[in-house]
Formats: C-alpha cells, structure tokens, sequence
C-alpha cells in the first residue's frame, strides 16, 4: 500500500511539472508583437520585387532608409531608386518613431551582414540591432496592375 501512494504522489508531482513547463514553453513562444509602421508600409506597397538582388549599396546614394517593420527596410538611392532589404533577423525598436537607424562601415558602401544599430534619440543609448540582408532593386506598380 505504501509503494502505491508514493506511486500516485510522484505522478502528481510530475503531472504539475509537466503542465508548468508546458505554460512555461507557451510563455517563451509568445514575444512582443511586432510593431509596423502604416506609412512606410504604404510606401512599400506601391513597389513590386525586380528581382534584381545586389549584396552592396553606396552610402553617398542613400537618401533614406525607413522601416517598414522590424524586418524590413525600405531605402531610397537617388531620386526614385527604390530598394527593400530584409534583415536577418528582428531589430527591435526599429519603427518606434522616438528611434534611429545608425550604421558603421569603413567601406564607401553598406553590405549584406553588416549591423544595424537601433538608437534612441533622446538617450543615445543602443536600444537593439540587427544586419542587412540582400538589398533588392523595386519598381513602382503600374496602374494597370491590381494591388491585391
């Protein structure tokens, strides 16, 4: 009788520990929702992929860079010339409009796997970081395409 109920009381216990690492795992699954800047996204939407896909971009072209999400980036060279690059992984704080994009290079170009840093502008502290990836060349939609 004696080995039954310690039976029963370690298959509670083990019960409990696995719904705990179970509500423990969900926990640990779910992060922050991703914050998306509507503005960018719409300045995004009217570009379509060429297809044309370049590891480096020059810095003196660039004339913005903005984020469409913590993921995407959308950069301007020139008057027009449009490129989105998708970071390999999640900068956080990116489109949080308090925040800046800073980059260090030695080079006259940024590249694929070069860092990204997110500052914050009243601090100046580093608030999150990621890299480049593949910089592709977009074209504006034309008229004729349907947007959905």
């Amino acid at each position: 009788m004696m080995g039954t109920r310690a039976k029963t009381r370690r298959l509670a216990v083990s019960s409990c520990a696995a719904l705990g690492m179970a509500l423990l795992a969900g926990c640990a699954t779910a992060g922050p929702t991703e914050r998306v800047d509507e503005r960018v996204t719409a300045r995004l939407a009217a570009f379509e992929p060429t297809g044309d896909v370049r590891r480096c971009i020059p810095l003196r072209q660039i004339r913005s860079m903005d984020a469409a999400d913590e993921r995407t980036l959308l950069i301007e060279l020139g008057v027009g010339d449009f490129y989105v690059s998708r970071t390999r992984s999640r900068c956080s704080g990116v489109t949080q409009s308090f925040n800046r994009i800073q980059y260090t290079t030695s080079q006259s170009q940024i590249c694929t796997g070069d860092i990204v840093k997110i500052v914050d502008n009243s601090t100046g502290f580093g608030v999150g970081n990621c890299s480049f990836g593949e910089f592709e060349s977009l074209r504006r939609k034309t008229e004729d395409e349907d947007p959905a």
